[in-house]
């Protein structure tokens, strides 16, 4: 018995190996599905943001249609196999970026790094020269950066991040917003003044959505009411809504007299749907 063993150790060998081979190829097809499925789920809106280049906006992917669907007797519709974010396909992702930083969202292009090389007399040299994206990094700078918040602070944000809004940045209110909400709980004050602070607050977010821009509305103001339990009132909402309404107005007033002419407010529908996608998660 031994001696057959022996006679057919190369074969029980080779076997072996082959045996083996076979498993590396199951092995190896399976990463590589699991990698593409993981590489193709959804991404977080930071996420999104920094990896659809607005520059390849007009880009388009073919969809992928399997051999089944093509021989399909019904005709049913051709399934869409494009990677998909919040944003949607990578050319709607790509309309839905351009849409933001048309209106001032800092992040939303890396070019704007470039401003926060600048020096502040550079950045202030050129918001006096209506460069809404100067505005809004020194509103920015002004409000986050410890030593200019220290030094100039919300009460030198304010008038850049409301004329960035003047010359059609959304993103300014969502700023404006931010600042305010963070000093809001922390100044000590009466419940009366904490209350029309909080008003005055959401009126700002409720004056981009009359812009058409929903992000501050859902996202900043959103969070706010929902961190401190906010519940407001019939009487509440309409002083929300009258109090934006008058922001508009003079906005647009002052607007105009620049020669700057009306507020573009259109909204592509691959902007509402993103909207609808981030209000729903």
């Amino acid at each position: 018995m031994q001696n057959v063993m022996l006679r057919n150790k190369p074969l029980v060998g080779l076997i072996f190996v082959v045996v083996a081979i076979i498993i590396w190829s199951i092995f190896q097809n399976k990463t590589h599905t699991t990698t593409d499925a993981h590489s193709n789920t959804t991404s977080t809106l930071a996420t999104d943001v920094a990896n659809t280049d607005v520059n390849n906006s007009d880009r388009t992917v073919t969809p992928v249609t399997s051999t089944v669907e093509k021989n399909n007797s019904l005709n049913t519709q051709v399934a869409d196999n494009e990677p998909r974010t919040v944003m949607g396909t990578r050319a709607e992702a790509a309309q839905v970026k351009q849409w933001m930083v048309d209106r001032g969202y800092l992040y939303a292009d890396k070019r704007n790094n470039d401003y926060k090389s600048y020096d502040d007399d550079t950045l202030r040299k050129l918001a006096k020269e209506g460069d809404v994206k100067a505005m809004l990094t020194l509103g920015d700078l002004y409000t986050t950066d410890p030593k200019r918040a220290v030094e100039y602070g919300i009460d030198a944000a304010v008038p850049l991040y409301m004329e960035a809004a003047t010359r059609g940045s959304t993103y300014a209110f969502e700023a404006l917003a931010r600042t305010l909400k963070a000093d809001l709980y922390l100044i000590p004050q009466s419940e009366e003044a904490k209350k029309a602070g909080a008003l005055e607050l959401l009126a700002i977010c409720n004056t981009a959505s009359l812009r058409g821009d929903q992000r501050p509305n859902d996202v900043t103001c959103g969070a706010f009411k929902s961190n401190n339990n906010i519940q407001l009132s019939a009487e509440d909402q309409q002083i929300i809504n009258q109090r934006s309404q008058k922001m508009y107005d003079e906005l647009q007033a002052k607007r105009t007299a620049l020669g700057l002419g009306d507020f573009d407010n259109s909204v592509p529908e691959t902007v509402k749907n993103y909207f609808n996608q981030t209000k729903s998660r």
